[in-house]
């Protein structure tokens, strides 16, 4: 299913899944990618510092995977796929009161 970020309020990380810069042998060998976690308000990722591209992991708030960016369409729209279910407005509410 593809959808857009805004359709998933529980879709609030996502995890860079860029190549290392400068990488040493091993991980070139390993193939070691940057796995950053970043706030979806933030494009560009604090530890590679590259903008958000295909292949970064979606995440919820309790850093579960929930899909992957896809692509980006022509006017720049990111587009995401969710393999897990949304939960509904039920827990995502509760995710979002943090006064307990």
């Amino acid at each position: 299913m593809y959808d857009n970020k805004s359709d998933r309020p529980d879709h609030t990380c996502w995890a860079c899944n860029q190549p290392v810069k400068n990488p040493g042998i091993l991980d070139k060998a390993r193939g070691k990618k940057c796995q950053r976690i970043n706030n979806m308000h933030v494009d560009i990722c604090s530890t590679c510092c590259r903008k958000r591209a295909a292949g970064a992991i979606a995440l919820n708030r309790d850093f579960e995977k929930l899909g992957d960016l896809i692509t980006h369409t022509v006017e720049g729209q990111e587009i995401w796929r969710y393999e897990a279910e949304y939960p509904g407005p039920e827990k995502s509410h509760y995710w979002t009161l943090d006064e307990w």
